[in-house]
């Protein structure tokens, strides 16, 4: 993670400092790290042919433990 706006900063609860530091496995809840590395893998292969790539509703988890539903969306800065 290199950057955030401050609205996902806001959702999660975390400083712009400690969002950076994290991995998305830490974001990410219910889904296995193995399950995580094979959709990295498909966000890499994607954003490298179209530039973004549509990952479609996951469930996200805040800074104190709970989690919500997110629309997930990636692109290249």
């Amino acid at each position: 993670i290199v950057d955030a706006n401050a609205a996902i900063l806001d959702m999660l609860g975390y400083t712009a400092a400690e969002f950076t530091a994290l991995a998305v496995a830490d974001l990410v809840a219910g889904e296995s790290p193995e399950v995580i590395a094979l959709v990295a893998d498909r966000v890499r292969a994607t954003l490298a042919a179209t530039g973004r790539c549509d990952l479609g509703r996951r469930l996200y988890r805040r800074k104190d433990g709970s989690t919500f539903p997110v629309e997930v969306r990636v692109g290249r800065i």
